[in-house]
């Protein structure tokens, strides 16, 4: 069985149904009565084919289609799709530049808690951006910082030392 991805089946779901389209003469008049020549030409079909479907007043489904989005109502949903579509996206870009913003603050939050000088620095850009800790005038190391918790981080060996 074949996966689904959740793109092809929104798009699908856009096709208009039977009951939204209108009717083959109502379509042909909004696109202003075209000779049967003319439609036959634009959809590579027979006259004798454009001459059947008028007689009927019925036209195979893809055939309405095409002819609605030539007419002023298949301009109207295109177009609110469009804009339906640029909202939507619009709103996902906020979210995104919030959700970034949040996380520039959590790694300067997280660069201004201890500096120590490691080799292997997984945010060595961070350090750049946030001003080192400030010494302590009576200890000659580091503050010690507290977290949220309120509890103080735990000591590393090298400054358990005394240095």
């Amino acid at each position: 069985m074949r996966k689904r991805t959740p793109s092809t089946g929104t798009m699908l779901t856009r096709f208009h149904t039977q009951r939204q389209t209108p009717s083959l003469a109502m379509l042909l008049e909004d696109i202003g009565n075209p000779p049967a020549r003319a439609i036959a030409r634009a959809l590579h079909v027979s006259e004798r084919t454009v001459f059947r479907w008028l007689r009927d007043d019925e036209a195979p489904r893809p055939v309405l289609l095409a002819l609605f989005y030539l007419t002023r109502w298949g301009h109207s949903w295109v177009h609110t799709q469009a804009h339906n579509d640029a909202v939507l996206y619009a709103g996902l870009a906020s979210c995104r530049e919030r959700e970034i913003a949040e996380l520039k603050r959590k790694a300067a939050h997280l660069g201004s808690i201890g500096e120590f000088g490691s080799a292997n620095d997984p945010a060595p850009d961070v350090r750049a951006a946030v001003p080192p800790p400030k010494l302590d005038a009576t200890r000659a190391s580091p503050r010690e910082h507290t977290s949220e918790t309120g509890v103080p981080p735990k000591k590393t060996a090298r400054m358990s030392r005394g240095n």
